[in-house]
């Protein structure tokens, strides 16, 4: 959600000029929530100490059963995260509930795959390499939050759980090696038909793969809420 480094180098700056001063935003304040997110997503993408690099985000396995199509995806990488931006950041203290969305213009997953069964009329099987791109996906999270006292003595916040909704804007292109065992017709009319209806494809298709990268991405929210109190996270210089 959030990075800290950067304050290092803005605190030095403000110590040195004093013509600067930070505050804190008050958690009622959605607007400067979102705002001090947003200054440091990179960092806090590109990870730190006790906290996890989210690009790439990486899964070891994924399995998906679903009414018409079961598939499985091997050492799955989804690259992209650093070129999104927090939409929004709403805390509500009075019943701990928050909601947190992150828009991305580009992201890719590359992971081996396995896959049998159908997808509307279009029957489709096969292995191998596979990668995806999605444009203009949304990540909608939200879910409750506790906030506790840490060993810094500061107020830090925890995501005890989250739902997720994602709202796509954009095309998603699928490219899936070795369809049909190497079957060339049979390959360019599966992929013909996914990528022609490709938001229909994903809306009933991606439940599995995406949640469980976003599981993983959660995750190093959590350790950042950790290791960086509220009052740092989101503070600005006025």
């Amino acid at each position: 959600m959030f990075a800290t480094r950067s304050l290092l180098v803005i605190g030095i700056f403000c110590f040195s000029s004093a013509v600067c001063e930070r505050v804190v935003c008050k958690v009622e304040d959605s607007k400067c929530l979102t705002e001090t997110a947003n200054l440091t997503f990179k960092e806090f993408i590109a990870g730190g100490p006790n906290v996890p690099t989210s690009d790439p985000l990486f899964t070891k396995y994924i399995e998906a059963n679903l009414p018409t199509l079961a598939y499985k995806f091997f050492d799955s990488k989804l690259l992209g995260m650093k070129n999104c931006q927090v939409d929004l950041v709403r805390i509500s203290p009075k019943d701990f509930k928050y909601d947190y969305h992150v828009g991305c213009p580009h992201l890719t997953m590359e992971a081996q795959y396995e896959i049998n069964g159908d997808i509307g009329p279009q029957h489709i099987e096969g292995k191998g390499d596979s990668k995806i791109d999605f444009y203009n996906y949304n990540f909608h999270f939200n879910g409750d939050y506790t906030s506790a006292e840490g060993k810094d003595g500061k107020t830090h916040i925890h995501l005890k759980n989250h739902n997720l909704e994602i709202v796509t804007d954009g095309k998603v292109v699928y490219d899936f090696k070795n369809l049909f065992n190497g079957d060339k017709e049979k390959s360019e009319a599966a992929h013909k038909y996914v990528n022609e209806n490709s938001k229909a494809v994903d809306a009933g298709s991606r439940g599995p793969a995406m949640e469980a990268m976003m599981k993983v991405f959660m995750g190093n929210v959590n350790a950042e809420l950790a290791e960086t109190p509220f009052d740092v996270l989101f503070s600005k210089e006025i």
